[in-house]
């Protein structure tokens, strides 16, 4: 039984560490899936404690507790990490749906990891054919990984598969893995042999600076506006017409509220920096009626500004739209704007959540960089009441976001 104690202490630490890194970054999501896994461990190793069950050597040997610590050692090291067990789905040759669950994915979904905590020599053997029943080839393992990546890009660009060995990295399987575009970490064995000596322990702070760059790709440096994109940036609300109260619309008071404490502007020149601005023609007519009826002077003179830095596009929509079925949320005019973004492979820009989240329940997940929404309102400024300007924020105007986009025309 005292084999068993320093297990349960380990898992105790484990759960603290989960329970850590859920309050430090709440953004991961399914720390709690980690957390329960671990708590699984914990539950089963007081059942071998108690007699309950008899005990066999290999029962603790075949813990799943240096795999779970090795998934939160990554998840605490690597950057950008948005999911922990993520389940990803992919459609086989034959049409039928697979599921996979990543151990982590990092770089804000630009990186997926696959942690294994077997031995090097163990991990040769397999990739050898030599391992028992049931034994799974990393290399195999690994490609999988790239197969259902290939199917779930993000923002057009498939994720970087990555495999991390904490004991030994066999120098055939790091060279087979490296040659279809996976990247390996972890100390190499050069030899068979190399078994018998310890491993030096993983460093996980190498990871810190783990990313993917893309910066050849033009994907990355194109955006399609959606309407609602267009009227923030050109509404006097982001203009400094947030300090009104607006008691005959609560709409835009709500609005005027939230753009006192999340300038929009400030977010919306960290996703249009350095990129390229196109707008469908449908979403370019819609804006252009809106603006003539419902804009005042001033945003209307910065929608001009606007639209000689915008490139036009055809209506061009994707298959998988045209077959989004029509709803309450699903309407024509998102359909056009955001099929046309997907058609061309551009991440759309917009305002327009319930859409994005209308779609996902149809299994249709868009690229897309959401902001809050921003009405025009410089007409209703005449009935409105001025309060305290109150600023703690540096705000970024419409000038200087069509300055720093790129190569504007």
């Amino acid at each position: 039984m005292e084999s068993i104690q320093p297990l349960i202490d380990k898992a105790h630490e484990l759960i603290q560490r989960a329970d850590q890194l859920q309050s430090k970054e709440p953004s991961v999501r399914s720390v709690p899936k980690l957390s329960k896994r671990i708590k699984a461990e914990l539950n089963f190793l007081h059942t071998l404690q108690s007699g309950d069950v008899e005990l066999k050597e290999n029962q603790l040997q075949s813990t799943n507790l240096t795999h779970l610590e090795a998934v939160l050692s990554a998840a605490e090291s690597l950057p950008g990490v948005s999911d922990i067990f993520s389940a990803k789905h992919a459609t086989d040759e034959k049409g039928n749906q697979k599921t996979l669950v990543i151990d982590v994915i990092a770089n804000h979904g630009a990186i997926w990891v696959k942690v294994t905590a077997r031995r090097g020599h163990a991990l040769y053997r397999v990739w050898q054919g030599e391992g028992d029943y049931g034994d799974k080839d990393i290399v195999e393992q690994a490609l999988e990984y790239n197969n259902f990546a290939s199917s779930n890009p993000v923002k057009f660009i498939v994720p970087k598969v990555h495999v991390m060995f904490l004991k030994g990295l066999p120098s055939e399987v790091k060279g087979e893995l490296e040659s279809v575009g996976i990247a390996t970490h972890g100390h190499v064995l050069s030899n068979t042999d190399d078994h018998r000596i310890d491993v030096p322990c993983f460093d996980w702070s190498v990871l810190k600076e783990l990313k993917v760059i893309h910066a050849g790709d033009p994907r990355r440096n194109r955006v399609n506006l959606d309407v609602s994109t267009m009227i923030a940036m050109t509404s006097n609300l982001t203009h400094n017409g947030c300090w009104f109260d607006y008691p005959e619309c609560l709409l835009i008071n709500d609005q005027a509220i939230e753009e006192r404490h999340h300038p929009q502007l400030t977010a919306l020149y960290d996703i249009l920096k350095g990129k390229q601005l196109f707008a469908c023609s449908t979403a370019i007519t819609i804006y252009k009626d809106i603006v003539g009826n419902v804009a005042g002077p001033m945003e209307q003179a910065r929608a001009k500004m606007l639209l000689t830095k915008v490139r036009i596009v055809d209506d061009c929509v994707s298959k998988r739209t045209q077959e989004l079925g029509w709803s309450n949320k699903i309407k024509e005019r998102p359909k056009i704007i955001f099929g046309t973004g997907d058609a061309l492979e551009m991440v759309t820009v917009s305002a327009n959540g319930s859409f994005i989240r209308s779609a996902s329940k149809h299994n249709i997940t868009y690229a897309v960089d959401l902001h809050q929404s921003r009405a025009f309102t410089e007409r209703k400024e005449a009935q409105a009441v001025t309060i305290k300007k109150d600023d703690a924020f540096k705000r970024i105007n419409l000038e200087q976001i069509l300055r720093d986009l790129l190569n504007p025309s």
